[in-house]
């Protein structure tokens, strides 16, 4: 006996997985688009020298020195 199936039916589950990888896709594009627009509307802040000299002259912190957190 020979059984026969519609394509459409046999491959109704992939069909499904690919749409959800499309779907997927679309959606974290554009988030990284959003992403560009937030930070290329914001800019970037200048690096003052009053922030420079503050970090220099900072009080050391009590923390443990690790290799990971040298000065």
């Amino acid at each position: 006996m020979l059984v026969s199936q519609s394509t459409r039916e046999a491959f109704a589950p992939i069909r499904v997985v690919g749409r959800l990888i499309a779907f997927v896709s679309v959606v974290s594009l554009g988030l990284v688009m959003l992403l560009i627009v937030y930070f290329t509307s914001t800019g970037v802040e200048e690096f003052t020298e009053s922030v420079r000299f503050s970090r220099a002259n900072r009080k050391p912190s009590n923390r443990r020195r690790h290799w990971y957190n040298r000065v």
